[in-house]
């Protein structure tokens, strides 16, 4: 009887060739998607207006078939439960996100409804920014400068108030918004966000090296949908 064709000499090094190239890929989509276990800052205006815009998720798990690889090929029952335990806490940071900013929010409506300054929709966005890093680290830089068109004031490269013009009126602009900061910051619901971080951050750097340690020990020899039948 004629041996298979699947069966054959030839068949057998094309699926060694061909599970050569799939561990490989497997390795770079592992070693993309490490850095990705690293949440951004939550109230970083990079991230939008407030902060994040959604849960925070890596791009690698987006694509199933990539977020497939990744829980076949990585084995480690702890990276699996570290990571279910992160995207509850990712959940609860952007539930915080937005109550602070309700919180923020209400607080500059009744600023604003108190003065006649202009400010910008970066008042708030940087007082929530600031806000985060003075409940965090404990410090607040002093970035405010008179801006290029030397209308009202900047904070960094952010505008948060267009009709300062004088030294005096600056001053004040810059006292009122530390103020609104240090309110930000003292909230309750900024401090549980704290510790939150603060959690968030110890698990991302325990799946971090787990998962290093799996890659650089090749601990990826596992089947998956597309080369369990290579391994035959």
């Amino acid at each position: 009887m004629v041996k298979a064709v699947k069966h054959s000499t030839v068949a057998r090094e094309l699926k060694r060739e061909y599970l050569k190239e799939h561990l490989e890929d497997v390795k770079k989509l592992i070693s993309s998607w490490i850095p990705q276990l690293i949440a951004p800052e939550p109230l970083n205006p990079k991230q939008g207006t407030g902060g994040w815009q959604s849960s925070y998720r890596p791009v690698a798990e987006q694509d199933p078939d990539n977020n497939h690889i990744l829980r076949r090929h990585l084995k480690s029952r702890a990276l699996w439960s570290h990571h279910a335990n992160w995207e509850r806490k990712l959940d609860k940071i952007w539930h915080s996100l937005e109550v602070l900013r309700d919180e923020a929010n209400s607080k500059y409506g009744v600023i604003g409804s108190n003065t006649r300054r202009q400010y910008t929709p970066e008042y708030v966005t940087v007082g929530l920014w600031k806000g985060f890093d003075l409940a965090y680290n404990g410090e607040l830089k002093d970035w405010y400068k008179v801006p290029d068109d030397q209308q009202g004031v900047s904070y960094g490269a952010y505008k948060i108030e267009v009709s300062a013009k004088s030294p005096t009126v600056r001053s004040l602009v810059i006292k009122e918004h530390m103020d609104f900061i240090h309110y930000v910051a003292g909230l309750e619901d900024m401090k549980a966000l704290v510790e939150i971080w603060r959690d968030t951050i110890l698990i991302q750097k325990q799946m971090q090296s787990i998962s290093s340690k799996s890659l650089k020990s090749v601990d990826i020899l596992y089947p998956c949908t597309f080369c369990k039948h290579l391994w035959k």
